[in-house]
């Protein structure tokens, strides 16, 4: 694979191309808006630069790497996972000295921001949908039984919202785009732990098809609004109901199973997460301080990555509330494998010895940590540091 981008040649040498090349050696499958990136690295005078992606496109990586260590920026690549804006590299490019964070995957912001003291370039990596035809068709059959459709996606899939919608209407169909509160989320997007952009437009709607990779993000729809969920993979090509049902199926017992066992159990640890937009310590205090009134004994832990290794270390714990990212106790079933965990929201049936109440919805009822997401939308336009390269 090979992508060739003109440089300018006021700011680079004539004679930089950026290459990369992928284990299938395909073109390019992403819009890594390398000009864009490129310039503001450079409005912000920055020299060193650490660069997060998420594991699916980390191997993009010298796409990136090529074309700012040609300008003359140093570049480190984090080798970490990048679950999403929750989880910025952060307290790593202060460690390492860098001049700027560059995060790939998850927000399409015009500008640097500042969060954490850390001057922060993000881009959302567009997924280039050259044939959707087909899969066009695939979904027309899969909603005709319903008139009126809400939308949403993953911000890779956030142009082709449109392309859906205008064959969609073309078809007979009603169609709505709603938008999440958070700050620079695009018309329609939705993430693991957001899904406001479905949810506010649910009471209209007959179904809701949701444009991304796998099921992750359309399981996220359904059990927010109980409704008929599809989701079409413009990388497959496929659509699919009965999966995300299915799933959402499984997911329902297996969170009764662990709410009857926490229920039971008489100690708790309480997860509380060091990343910087799931940092919800004053959830986790409440609920420490909820279950002891309970007659329970509980304990707050910090992590910053959840693994199974460390959640066997707490020895002598019965259970495990999580104030982290609630996707956790959804989707990781076997992460949580022979471990009763629930949720921050499920907490109160627990509490209240009231399982015969339980809404799966509550499993979701968690929002980012609330200072990160007034930082992330303050974050403002930066100002260009004196003797910056233009």
């Amino acid at each position: 694979m090979r992508l060739s981008v003109a440089p300018d040649r006021n700011r680079c040498p004539p004679n930089i191309r950026v290459c990369a090349k992928s284990s299938r050696g395909a073109r390019l499958e992403y819009d890594l808006e390398l000009d864009r990136v490129r310039g503001q690295v450079e409005s912000l005078g920055a020299r060193r630069v650490l660069l997060q992606l998420p594991d699916g496109l980390k191997g993009l990586r010298w796409c990136v790497v090529d074309e700012l260590e040609g300008c003359g920026v140093e570049v480190i690549v984090d080798g970490g996972h990048a679950w999403g804006v929750c989880d910025l590299a952060l307290e790593r490019a202060r460690l390492l000295g860098a001049d700027a964070l560059i995060h790939y995957g998850h927000l399409d912001v015009k500008r640097p921001l500042k969060l954490g003291g850390v001057s922060v370039v993000m881009a959302p990596a567009r997924y280039r949908w050259e044939s959707p035809e087909a899969a066009l068709e695939r979904l027309a059959d899969a909603l005709a039984q319903f008139r009126v459709i809400a939308l949403s996606s993953s911000v890779q899939h956030s142009d082709d919202l449109l392309l859906v919608a205008r064959f969609l209407r073309e078809r007979g169909h009603t169609v709505y785009i709603g938008r999440s509160p958070l700050p620079h989320f695009r018309v329609g997007q939705v993430v693991g732990c957001d899904v406001a952009a479905a949810s506010s437009v649910s009471a209209h709607v007959d179904a809701h098809v949701c444009v991304s990779g796998g099921i992750f993000h359309a399981v996220g729809v359904a059990i927010a609004t109980g409704k008929p969920t599809i989701a079409l993979d413009p990388y497959r090509g496929v659509v699919e109901r009965e999966r995300v049902e299915g799933f959402v199926r499984r997911l329902l017992a297996r969170k009764l199973r662990d709410l009857s066992e926490a229920a039971e159990a008489r100690a708790f640890a309480v997860i509380v997460s060091a990343k910087p937009g799931q940092r919800r310590l004053d959830l986790a205090l409440r609920a420490v301080s909820e279950l002891r009134r309970a007659g329970r004994r509980a304990e707050l832990v910090v992590l910053d990555e959840v693994t199974r290794d460390e959640l066997l270390n707490l020895s002598g714990v019965d259970a495990l509330v999580n104030t982290a990212c609630p996707r956790l106790g959804l989707d990781d079933l076997e992460l949580f494998e022979g471990l009763t965990v629930v949720n921050i929201g499920e907490l109160k049936y627990i509490i209240s010895d009231r399982l015969e109440e339980y809404d799966l919805r509550s499993a979701l009822a968690w929002r980012m940590n609330p200072g990160f997401v007034s930082e992330l939308a303050s974050g403002g336009a930066l100002r260009r540091p004196a003797g910056a390269r233009r």
